[in-house]
């Protein structure tokens, strides 16, 4: 039997089914300090009754915790949208948005974003799974650490495989009502790293001779200003919007900005996302006194017969990640001015050094070769 409702009723219902069934599926994901007090003082509540239900039972508490603030955040949101859609409409409201807002990743994001880690005092066992295994793996996974503290008997190969069976074969018999809409109009397109931007930059900091950059990289870290959804800008609207105004009105031409924004569109649309993957490389780190970011390069689909983008030639001669500013009052943008000045360094042929500030007060522009680091991102609408 399920319980489907919100705290308190959703917690009464519970502890009132626990009285009639031995097994009852609370159908919640339980990822907020609040969800999890709620749940542990379940056998103690005399003010909504679930304690004078309880009183009798051998209440035990066992997490199942999922590794979502273990690994790069466009990585795990993208392989859970990517479940998401495989499942289609088998689900009471979370269903797949394959319009250019995708609602179910908005979602999803709201969701890893607000996620925290449950208190290991609280329960008695955490059983920690993996985003990136398959179904049959978690299970297991799952199973070993009920059966190991509760003393049942593991249930065989066979039995796990047919129970993932008919979870497949589920299909909701309630009607359906969307969750209200929380995702925005798209205003750009760009990639989405899939890369831990702390280590990777420690590890360029291990080994760069300049001190400004450890610094400058352990103060944004400090105040808590590493980007946390890294992406690399590659169309914007308002260059579109401008591009338009700017073209003559007897001309069919389509501009730089409008064909990379319509290709951007066609992937980030697309159901199977291996379309929309595309790999680069890491060439530079850079940096003054308030940002810093890396240049990246040679973006290319990480599938073959993927279209090549053609990005337009002021943002390709630009491509970069920013780590991170050093306040919230230095705006993410000013990492772009940093880059420009690098880049003319480096197209006279200086691998690493120094240059004049992008910005009043910011410093002297500082750069330093990278090699051998790269990644891989998806195409995305981001807001």
């Amino acid at each position: 039997m399920t319980a489907k409702k919100t705290a308190p009723t959703f917690l009464k219902n519970i502890a009132a089914l626990l009285e009639k069934k031995d097994v009852v599926y609370a159908d919640r994901n339980n990822h907020l300090e609040k969800h999890y007090d709620e749940l542990i003082e379940m056998p103690f509540n005399t003010k909504l009754g679930t304690g004078k239900t309880l009183k009798n039972f051998d209440v035990r508490f066992i997490a199942i915790k999922w590794n979502v603030d273990e690994l790069p955040y466009h990585r795990v949101l993208r392989v859970c949208a990517e479940r998401v859609v495989k499942r289609g409409d088998n689900h009471q409201t979370l269903r797949p948005d394959l319009s250019l807002e995708a609602e179910h990743e908005a979602i999803v994001g709201q969701f890893l974003r607000n996620f925290v880690n449950p208190n290991v005092e609280d329960f008695e066992t955490i059983i920690p799974v993996e985003v990136e295994d398959d179904s049959r793996v978690v299970l297991e996974k799952i199973v070993n650490g009920i059966v190991d503290i509760l003393g049942f008997t593991k249930p065989s190969a066979e039995e796990l495989d047919e129970a993932l069976r008919v979870a497949g074969e589920y299909q909701p018999k309630t009607p359906y009502h969307a969750p209200a809409k929380i995702s925005k109009a798209i205003r750009y397109f760009g990639l989405a790293p899939e890369i831990d931007l702390s280590d990777l930059v420690s590890t360029i900091i291990a080994i760069s001779p300049d001190t400004s950059a450890k610094i400058l990289f352990e103060d944004i870290k400090s105040k808590s200003r590493l980007t946390h959804k890294p992406h690399v800008t590659l169309s914007h609207e308002k260059n579109v919007e401008a591009e338009r105004e700017a073209a003559n009105p007897k001309s069919a031409k389509v501009g730089p900005h409008q064909t990379c924004w319509d290709q951007c569109k066609t992937l980030a649309t697309e159901a199977d996302n291996t379309t929309s993957m595309y790999k680069y490389n890491i060439t530079h780190m850079v940096w003054d006194d308030r940002v810093m970011s890396l240049i990246i390069d040679e973006l290319h689909p990480c599938e073959a017969g993927t279209v090549q983008l053609q990005i337009p030639d002021d943002y390709a001669r630009h491509l970069h990640i920013t780590v991170g500013t050093r306040s919230e009052e230095i705006p993410a943008y000013e990492s772009r001015g940093v880059v420009a000045v690098a880049q003319e360094g480096i197209a006279k042929g200086q691998s690493g050094g120094e240059g004049p500030e992008a910005v009043e007060g910011g410093g002297k522009v500082r750069w330093m070769q990278v090699d051998g680091l790269g990644g891989q991102g998806r195409i995305r609408g981001m807001w």
